[in-house]
């Protein structure tokens, strides 16, 4: 037996209702009569309405599914045609993109070039100041180093001198004023003790023959002993031949129980005796204004100095006072150049000399 199907859809019937559509199928079973018809001919003729009317909805529902399925097929195909030109469209991008990408790097790599180029030229440029810089901060550097492990370490002054001297000799005494003195001349060779007496200044060991360059600063004032002034030196050892040097401003006494008094050289008179008036602001030459030889240098009023300038040593020589009895031994060979910077002064031969051997004392006194 035929199961029966909705006749608008097909669908399955439950009690006379379409499940698929809902429509009510059992309004077909209600019994119907024409006129002038018998039963058998109307249910004929129902069978007939029913069988066409199914066979309408078959055909309906074959061609929505064939447009359906033409419908999914069309969709496919355009779907099929539209990908090459979608990977095409997304091949053409990534190649934009990856030009672009690589004109970038290249844009970037030239900028970089270009930038180390220019940091070459500006390094070479400049390398040789930095090392400069460089060198000089490294010299500086070990110069403070050296100075600072010179200080540190306790230098022997007479380290390289050429003999010993005796420790046999004479109780010798004499206090120096500023001055230029020569040892063997005006002070016998020996060991000695240095004092101070009167104000406040240096005193030198030069003696070229020797190697020997010694420095004390003597002073009585507290602040100064504590950046290293002395009141007095012991062990000053002073050979033949060199020159002990007191500057401006100080008296010292010197004592020694070992002096080789037997071995001064005798001193002479002096063969000059015309002065020398220095005026401030003026030159004066030795051997052409006034004879080359041994001078003392006095203030006549107020204060005095002169600069003093032979080939290339170059010296100051100051008095401040009239009565500090000024300056000793000052050498002048020919050529020497007096200058007078400030007072006025007068040029006093010496009383007595070691010899007219003037050059001797820049010979000796080279440091």
């Amino acid at each position: 037996m035929q199961k029966r199907r909705c006749y608008l859809c097909g669908g399955k019937l439950v009690n006379g209702v379409c499940v698929e559509c809902g429509l009510d199928n059992k309004r077909n079973d209600r019994k119907s009569f024409r006129l002038n018809s018998t039963t058998a001919e109307f249910a004929k003729d129902r069978n007939t309405i029913n069988t066409t009317t199914q066979k309408e909805e078959k055909i309906k529902n074959q061609e929505f599914l064939k447009e359906k399925n033409q419908n999914r097929e069309h969709k496919t195909a355009y779907v099929l045609q539209s990908q090459p030109n979608k990977r095409k469209d997304v091949n053409k991008q990534v190649r934009k993109k990856t030009k672009s990408a690589v004109e970038g790097k290249k844009k970037t790599t030239f900028s970089k070039i270009i930038k180390i180029i220019v940091s070459i030229i500006l390094g070479l440029t400049f390398i040789p100041f930095i090392i400069g810089w460089v060198i000089d901060g490294v010299s500086e550097l070990g110069k403070e180093l050296t100075h600072e492990n010179y200080l540190e370490q306790e230098y022997n002054i007479y380290e390289n001198v050429t003999y010993d001297l005796s420790n046999e000799g004479d109780v010798f005494e004499i206090e120096l004023s500023p001055g230029n003195y020569k040892i063997g001349a005006h002070i016998p060779e020996g060991i000695y003790l240095l004092e101070r007496t009167e104000g406040t200044g240096d005193c030198k060991v030069k003696d070229q023959k020797n190697n020997i360059y010694a420095d004390w600063w003597l002073s009585n004032i507290e602040e100064r002993l504590k950046d290293g002034a002395v009141q007095s030196a012991e062990d000053v050892r002073l050979y033949e031949g060199g020159y002990f040097i007191v500057d401006e401003g100080v008296k010292v006494r010197l004592t020694s129980e070992c002096a080789q008094v037997g071995k001064l050289i005798p001193l002479i008179e002096n063969p000059i005796s015309e002065e020398q008036h220095v005026k401030e602001g003026e030159e004066y030459t030795a051997g052409v204004d006034f004879p080359a030889g041994i001078y003392d240098f006095r203030c006549e009023k107020n204060y005095a100095w002169i600069d003093v300038t032979y080939e290339e040593d170059s010296d100051i020589y100051g008095v401040f006072k009239e009565d500090e009895g000024g300056y000793k031994n000052i050498y002048f060979p020919e050529g020497t150049v007096v200058s007078g910077g400030g007072g006025s002064g007068v040029l006093v031969p010496a009383d007595m000399i070691e010899s007219e051997d003037y050059t001797s004392y820049y010979e000796n006194t080279k440091y």
